[in-house]
């Protein structure tokens, strides 16, 4: 599944440019890149079509009949385009024909327990899904604006999994969980590791990075304590506890994402003794592991 989102946001979080700002300044940017790339499919697909764009350039789409079930990181396309802005068109093109196949095949339930990953996204993700599905989608609440979420894992893309699907496939929430316990380590792949500053950089070779910090090995009593910052679908900012001064340069990495529009996550969280909590900023309240459909 390679869904490789490290470089685009690894330059977000730098503040460097790949390009001298003279050039660099006649380029789109990613977030024009991904509006370019909803035009192209729009002009393909525009029957029944639905799309929604989420943080980080990313790009919710799907049949409005279906709900809008698809996700699509357009990070990779987009550092195509620019290692060679002369090739726009035929990336636009080539990117769209390959995300309107999918959507057209529809999703693909074959192995569906197997297939089941845990992935944490946006208070906002979770509210945008909730408008365009009939049953809610299943998700826990994890700690600050993040949320837990099941979805279906393939090569191609990641699909929201609702209560109903859980249903269909006789599977409660609890155990649901269980097995995407069991999925998303054996579905991680190799994991990268670089350091920015003081803080440790962390991504998923398979672009699952952020279902390893969900997962309960990573917060329980005999862990060592960190502090950690989602800043994209596959970006982890990571600390340990004890390191006043990368903690403060995470949390700076943090606001100034969050300032900027540039964060996928607006919290920064820590594990301390087994237990998540929120620890910038201070106006969220923590959270439990309370199933969507029963949370407040």
């Amino acid at each position: 599944m390679p869904r490789i989102t490290h470089g685009i946001t690894a330059l977000l979080l730098a503040g460097t440019a790949l390009v001298p700002v003279a050039m660099a300044e006649s380029r789109l940017t990613p977030d024009a890149f991904r509006d370019a790339l909803t035009d192209r499919i729009e002009t393909r697909q525009s029957e029944d079509l639905c799309m929604e764009t989420l943080p980080n350039s990313g790009l919710k789409y799907g049949l409005k009949s279906r709900g809008c079930e698809f996700h699509a990181f357009t990070e990779t396309p987009y550092i195509k385009y620019l290692a060679d802005p002369s090739r726009i068109e035929t990336i636009l093109t080539e990117e769209a024909d390959r995300l309107v196949s999918i959507m057209e095949a529809g999703r693909d339930e074959t192995g569906f327990s197997d297939r089941l990953v845990v992935q944490l996204r946006p208070k906002g993700f979770v509210s945008n899904s909730e408008e365009t599905t009939q049953s809610p989608i299943a998700a826990r609440r994890f700690a600050g604006d993040m949320y837990a979420v099941l979805m279906l894992d393939s090569p191609e893309t990641l699909v929201t999994v609702s209560e109903n699907d859980l249903a269909d496939h006789s599977l409660t929430i609890d155990g649901a969980f269980e097995l995407a316990a069991s999925n998303t380590r054996a579905r991680m792949g190799e994991i990268v590791e670089d350091e920015m500053g003081e803080v440790e950089r962390l991504y998923s070779m398979n672009g699952l990075i952020s279902g390893q910090v969900w997962l309960p090995e990573t917060c329980k009593a005999e862990a060592d304590d960190a502090v950690y910052f989602i800043y994209d679908y596959n970006g982890v900012l990571k600390v340990e506890s004890d390191d006043f001064f990368g903690i403060s340069k995470l949390i700076s990495y943090a606001r100034g994402m969050v300032i900027k529009g540039n964060a996928f996550s607006e919290t920064v969280v820590s594990c301390s003794s087994g237990e998540w909590q929120q620890v910038w900023p201070t106006s969220y309240a923590a959270m439990d592991g309370t199933p969507l459909s029963e949370a407040g």
